[in-house]
């Protein structure tokens, strides 16, 4: 038995902040799922030179999937940069928690 997708059984708190790592490609930043809802975290890696984030997420139907098509645009422009929006697809048992319902896009 696994604890599904709860991200307080796989991550502890920190206090590292929101890193940008410079690849071959871009300078990325990573936005952990439920951290979409907050603007701050954006902003930082905007303000840290990230030009693409990725945001994987597990989410399911409901008011979220109003929020997934707005928040990310929004990141992307008020902070200049683009955004890889990643959700899981489909149900997961044993949890059944709801229908990930995908959406996954680059804005």
């Amino acid at each position: 038995e696994g604890y599904g997708f709860w991200e307080k059984f796989y991550f502890k708190p920190g206090n590292l902040g929101y890193s940008v790592f410079d690849t071959a490609f871009a300078k990325i930043g990573v936005y952990i799922c439920y951290d979409r809802h907050f603007p701050e975290g954006a902003r930082i890696l905007g303000l840290k030179g990230a030009e693409i984030v990725f945001n994987p997420s597990a989410t399911v139907a409901g008011l979220s999937e109003y929020l997934w098509r707005l928040e990310q645009p929004a990141h992307a422009v008020a902070n200049g940069y683009y955004v890889a929006a990643i959700n899981r697809v489909g149900y997961e048992a044993p949890w059944n928690m709801g229908e990930f319902y995908g959406q996954s896009y680059l804005v």
